[in-house]
């Protein structure tokens, strides 16, 4: 799933490019956009990573259950998801924000058809990757696992590492005017 999530942030960057060289605000989005996707990003593998070492949960099926036995790798998770679907309060709903605008910026001045289809299929690939997404948390937390045994110890520093890049996609949520005005 986070494969073929890559191919889709791959097409909100590039929407960020279509202002790229009209007044500077195609690249800050971009930028912005590439810095929220890759903090998110690098969370969802670490929690891939983590969830496959403590559990051997090698796919959405095994997460069955394990936001009772990690709750708090479980909550990073969901708002590294969060992010990564571009809800609003985490740094990916500003990265995809200054993406749109972007194009907008464009599409306004001379309301080019490619341009409007543009901005309507990232909408529609917003709204699909929800769906994509959503079975992480619902697979953590209402479902139970059938396993009583086999779990491993947690890596702490892991799970350090991952809550600092939680926090940082919620402040620059929050906060995105100082990613977005120092890059």
């Amino acid at each position: 799933m986070l494969d073929y999530s890559s191919i889709g942030h791959t097409g909100f960057a590039i929407m960020a490019l279509v202002n790229f060289n009209l007044d500077g605000q195609g690249i800050s989005a971009l930028r912005f956009y590439l810095l929220a996707y890759a903090f998110a990003s690098t969370a969802a593998w670490m929690l891939a990573s983590y969830f496959e070492d403590v559990a051997a949960a090698e796919d959405i099926e095994g997460y069955k259950g394990l936001g009772y036995k990690y709750p708090f790798a479980s909550i990073c998770f969901i708002v590294v998801l969060i992010s990564l679907t571009g809800i609003p309060l985490t740094a990916g709903f500003n990265g995809k924000l200054l993406a749109f605008s972007a194009v907008y910026g464009v599409y306004k001045d001379g309301h080019q058809l490619p341009l409007l289809l543009l901005m309507v299929t990232g909408a529609i690939t917003t709204v699909v990757s929800l769906f994509y997404y959503i079975k992480i948390p619902r697979n953590l937390f209402l479902y139970k696992t059938e396993r009583t045994g086999g779990f491993a110890a947690a890596n702490r520093v892991l799970l350090v590492t991952i809550a600092i890049i939680a926090l940082i996609v919620v402040y620059f949520g929050l906060f995105p005017g100082f990613a977005y005005k120092y890059l």
